[in-house]
């Protein structure tokens, strides 16, 4: 299993059964504070952000809540993401790659007890 980031012009043939999908519209993520309560709700965390990094990595990097073990973030209209925080959107990208999907790859087992890894797949739509 490889977690990765993909860009991709349309879903195409992509096998999403029994897998958690979260399903973001980036035309409507202008800003940090878009992103984080789209984030919440789509992974239904148990607390909130509130605006801060850090508690968002520590819930996407719990998640202990969802059972499956496949789980997909798909961004559509990914050149509108973040229109108004180009900043933020390089940092998204930057911790998915850096420090998200290595977590749920590899780095689960070693940190948590009884932690097990989880496919983590990001598609980004245009």
């Amino acid at each position: 299993m490889v977690n990765q980031i993909r860009h991709v012009k349309s879903l195409g043939n992509i096998n999403l059964e029994n897998s958690y999908i979260v399903k973001l519209d980036g035309a409507v993520i202008k800003n940090k504070e878009d992103y984080l309560n789209a984030i919440e709700k789509g992974f239904h965390f148990p607390g909130k952000c509130e605006g801060i990094w850090e508690r968002y990595l520590d819930w996407i990097t719990d998640l202990d809540w969802i059972p499956e073990r496949k789980i997909f973030l798909i961004i559509y209209n990914f050149q509108g993401f973040f229109f108004e925080d180009i900043k933020s959107k390089a940092l998204v990208l930057q911790r998915l790659e850096d420090t998200i999907l290595p977590f749920w790859e590899e780095e689960v087992k070693h940190v948590v007890v009884g932690g097990t890894p989880k496919e983590f797949q990001v598609y980004l739509v245009d």
